[in-house]
Parts: structure tokens; sequence; C-alpha cells
């Protein structure tokens, strides 16, 4: 039995990141800490109460911290809501569903999984307080966001399959700009968000991506060895044929993309990064050849003068 059900203090995870709430004082974290005790004993009211439904092999310990990243998040939805914090309550107490999901060592779709048969459990809690499961699982926006984990999700098996196609030949930077890409994608994603709202505006994205990380790789991946790596249309058609998205719409949401990208993905990848320090030292190298030469065309022009005179 974990030291919560017996009313001592929270389990080791749970104290840590406790202790991490960018809480006023430690009352309120006393407050949080007493809701989530009290969510705690509602649900396990309510398992005693409700015959054992058989769920298959289920990992125990995957569940039982499932259920406690649960009532962590509800915890925290009802004492922003009770604080009166609003919007402000993300950044006021430190505490996203991230990062309660770190914490625990599950992953995002293990805890949405869980954390609707949590809310569903609670029902009786909800209702002795004016409320309802379903009030509050459009307060948390469970839906919302658990519709845009299962689509990134999707959208991180396109990306890494389409990348293994496209840049399989980087050897030993292949997991950094694999990394990389799969960033620069989140980042660009978060500063264009009115600009790709959905999944089939995020797949219009990859295509972008793919072409940059390509048009700056040391060189084309075997299977676009055909395409000249300076041709960026016919790159990003390529790319956007192999992604299966529209090329016209592909190429109307570039113009935006690839400032942004070439800017972060040039600054981070050391094989590109020398690649750009070497073209730049050429171009100063041909600019300075270019001035001795005119130099040195001005200095037979005067010679030439003086003859002259």
């Amino acid at each position: 039995m974990d030291t919560i059900n017996s009313g001592g203090p929270p389990v080791e995870w749970l104290s840590s990141l406790l202790k991490g709430f960018k809480l006023e004082d430690d009352t309120s974290r006393e407050k949080l800490l007493k809701l989530f005790r009290d969510l705690k004993e509602s649900y396990e009211a309510q398992e005693r109460a409700t015959p054992a439904e058989y769920t298959g092999e289920q990992d125990e310990e995957l569940k039982h911290l499932c259920t406690e990243a649960s009532l962590l998040f509800v915890a925290r939805v009802l004492f922003v809501a009770q604080s009166g914090i609003g919007r402000n309550a993300p950044a006021h107490i430190g505490c996203p569903i991230s990062r309660i999901v770190t914490a625990a060592g599950i992953n995002l779709l293990d805890f949405f999984r869980e954390v609707y048969v949590v809310v569903s459990k609670l029902s009786a809690y909800f209702e002795a307080r004016g409320g309802s499961s379903r009030i509050f699982t459009q307060q948390a926006q469970l839906k919302e966001n658990s519709e845009t984990v299962v689509v990134m999700g999707l959208l991180a098996k396109k990306y890494k399959d389409n990348f293994n196609l496209f840049l399989h030949q980087l050897d030993f930077f292949k997991q950094v700009v694999l990394r990389l890409g799969w960033s620069a994608f989140l980042v660009l994603r978060v500063k264009l968000l009115s600009t790709f709202p959905d999944v089939v505006s995020c797949v219009e994205l990859l295509p972008c991506v793919f072409a940059v990380l390509a048009s700056h790789a040391p060189r084309l991946p075997d299977c676009l060895s055909h395409l000249n790596q300076d041709s960026k249309p016919a790159l990003l058609k390529a790319m956007s044929d192999m992604c299966k998205a529209d090329y016209s719409r592909v190429l109307a949401r570039m113009s935006s993309v690839e400032p942004l990208l070439s800017q972060i993905l040039t600054a981070a990848v050391p094989e590109w990064r020398m690649a750009l320090y070497t073209a730049k030292m050429q171009q100063e190298i041909a600019a300075e050849e270019k001035t001795l030469a005119f130099a040195a065309i001005d200095l037979v022009s005067s010679k030439w003068g003086c003859g002259r005179r």
C-alpha cells in the first residue's frame, strides 16, 4: 500500500512533483494535496463498489501510475478553478499534463486512456459538488487534448517513415537530424498554428520540412538523385508526392516555412553549420580574389595612364 492511502506523505514521484509546483505558499500546496487525497478516496470507494471488469492482461503498475497521474491532473484542474487563477494557471502552478506524465514515468496515450476512466468513476464526487463528469471533461479540454495526442502520434509516425526513406544516408548525423527535424516541425506548428490548424495542413507542412532538410543535407538520397539539389521547386514537388500532399498547397505554405526552418536548421546541425561556414569562406575568398584582381587592373591602368602622360 502506498503512503497516500494511509494519509501519510505522497509517493516519491508525486512528492517531488508537488515540490516543483509554483504555488503561493505551503498552505496552497497542502490544499492541492488534500484535494488529491479526497479525489483518491472517492475513486477508490467507487472502485470497491463496482464489480471488477475483465480487462485482459494489464500491467498493474502502469495502471496504478496512470491512475495517480490522472487523479493529480483532476486535482490540478479543480484547484485552478477554485483558486480563480483561470488562463494563467499553467504558468502559475507550473504543472502541465506533460510534466505530470513525465514525473509518473508514463506516456501520453496511456494517460489519456486512463484519465477518462478516472473521471467517469469520480461522477459521484462531481455531482455532490454541483458538477458532473461531462462538465469536468469540457472544462479540462480532455477531448481536444487527447485528439491532439492521437494526431501528433500519427504525424510522428508519418514523419519517421518518410525520414527513413528520404534521409537514411546521413550516417553519423542521422539521429541528430531526425530529432531536429521533428523538433523543427513542432516549433513551426506552434508558430504557424493558424496556418496549420488540422491534420491535412500538418501533412502539408511535412514536405516543407523534408525539402529544407534535403536541400541542406551533404547530398541527396538515392531516391532523389535524379534531381538537382539546388532546384527547390522540383525537390519540393518530389517531397509532396512522396508524402501524398497537394503540391500547390505545399508550395503556397513554403514561403512562410522556409525562412524560419532554414534559420533553425543551419544553426543547429554541425555538418550543415560547417557546410555553411565553408560556403561563406569560399564566398569571402572569391570576393577577396576579385578585389585583388580589380586592384591589379587599377595598378596597370595607372601605369598605362602615367605612361601616356
